[in-house]
């Protein structure tokens, strides 16, 4: 109760105006606060006339999302800036998502964690300084940002969720701190510390063609996600994992080439490849998640070189426009037999494609 006192209190004195005695200094034009409210425990916010969202409070912010929009979303193409104040110690998950006009935001040096999807489809951003003391970074929280251009991960950052720069149109390097204990970047490329994990690949890079490095065993989920201009990947060998959506809406990747050692395609990871046409999986491939490659719409062979068949639900390949499935040479009534593969109209034996 007290808080909400306080909370109109501040409102109000957003909304005082004098006129200046004759001589005085004329100050700065008065805002108006057009609405306000609380967004989670001993937590306001209050958005004034020309478009200025501030977070007020101390202690942790509500998270949206599923349990529904941000107070303020209605006003969503009002909002051009956001300041978080000193005292909250959290963005909350989807917080700030799909803000179309928001451009400027401020976090305090408060705020410790960035909650899922915080700052998701925020196409007006193009640079967030994330505070020292941030330690999470959450699931999809810039993904989509189109203009988006810079990002920095301090040095006490040790968790970031997948997909939390997804999708950035104009990201071409995600730099980290020096002395990050869990993370590190190669030419702007983001990886787990020791390597051993891809977790993004910025989407705005320039080039054509990427060498995984080796020592990489997992393609972490939504890696390489809306990296359009990515024509040609090489996966080293020592790579186990494909995550989910890891490659999804490369629509300019035409070659792939997966190593021996490969277990797991996750669940679309080639989704809405238009530009792959031929794929090989290898023979330590058993598990490919559903949608893996569909919308791959020039996808012309597949060719499976595990003997026998792995368990796949039925949109694996949806309107990917193949009807040939070619397999090693002795499996072929193991794949008429089996379900999904058998809806191939033509099985041929792998070696009539392989070079």
């Amino acid at each position: 109760m007290l808080f909400q006192i306080w909370l109109l209190f501040a409102s109000a004195a957003w909304m005082v105006s004098s006129q200046p005695n004759q001589g005085e200094q004329v100050a700065p034009p008065i805002r108006y606060t057009i609405a306000s409210g609380i967004c989670g425990s001993n937590m306001a916010w209050t958005l004034t006339d020309e478009g200025t969202l501030r977070i007020i409070g101390q202690g942790r912010m509500a998270d949206f999302g599923q349990s529904g929009y941000a107070p303020w979303f209605e006003y969503r193409a009002h909002i051009k800036t956001l300041i978080i104040e000193p005292g909250v110690a959290s963005v909350g998950g989807a917080a700030f998502s799909s803000l179309p006009a928001l451009a400027w935001v401020t976090i305090a040096e408060s705020v410790t964690s960035v909650g899922h999807s915080a700052f998701a489809y925020c196409t007006g951003l193009s640079e967030v300084i994330l505070p020292a003391g941030v330690t999470s970074v959450g699931e999809a929280a810039f993904a989509s940002c189109s203009n988006l251009s810079r990002m920095n991960i301090p040095v006490g950052v040790t968790s970031i969720g997948a997909g939390a720069f997804a999708g950035c149109d104009e990201l071409e390097a995600i730099r980290v701190e020096g002395g990050n204990a869990n993370y590190t970047s190669v030419e702007g490329v983001l990886f787990s510390k020791d390597k051993s994990r891809l977790v993004q690949y910025p989407a705005g890079k320039a080039a054509v063609t990427y060498l995984i490095p080796a020592g990489v065993t997992t393609i972490g989920n939504y890696a390489f996600f809306g990296s359009y201009a990515l024509a040609r990947v090489v996966i080293p060998a020592g790579v186990t994992t494909i995550g989910d959506y890891a490659f999804e809406e490369c629509t300019g990747l035409s070659s792939v080439v997966l190593p021996d050692g490969i277990t797991t395609i996750g669940h679309a990871a080639f989704l809405d490849c238009a530009g792959l046409s031929r794929m090989v999986l290898p023979s330590s491939v058993t598990s490919i998640g559903e949608q893996a490659f569909a919308h791959c719409t020039n996808l012309t062979a597949i060719i499976n070189l595990n003997p026998a068949p792995q368990p796949i639900s039925g949109n694996t390949f949806a309107s990917a426009g193949i009807d040939t499935l070619y397999v090693a040479d002795r499996s072929i009534a193991a794949y008429q037999s089996a379900p999904v593969w058998n809806e191939f109209s033509t099985i041929l034996p792998a070696t009539s494609r392989l070079p």
